[in-house]
């Protein structure tokens, strides 16, 4: 099972938390820096990149790959979202 880290809601698997947590994204605002961001991805993989965790963690449920590509920094932040909402 796994936490939303902004509401606390538990979903049964990481997908549901993935589509979970999209519903709170439709404002255009980062949720983590409240900072007005026209692409949140974009947003979310610069400040993964600087080392924020709320924001890796944010950008490991966000983000896919494209055309099945997982670079490293995805992997990480995937992994870190994955442990720091897992209900234990």
């Amino acid at each position: 099972m796994f936490r939303c880290p902004f509401c606390g809601k538990i979903t049964l698997t990481f997908s549901g938390l993935i589509v979970h947590v999209k519903t709170h994204l439709k404002d255009g605002r980062c949720p983590i820096c409240l900072k007005e961001v026209r692409d949140l991805k974009r947003h979310t993989y610069a400040k993964a990149k600087q080392g924020g965790k709320a924001h890796r963690i944010l950008y490991g449920l966000l983000n896919r790959g494209s055309n099945g590509y997982i670079g490293d920094l995805m992997r990480e932040c995937r992994y870190e979202a994955y442990r720091a909402c897992e209900v234990k």
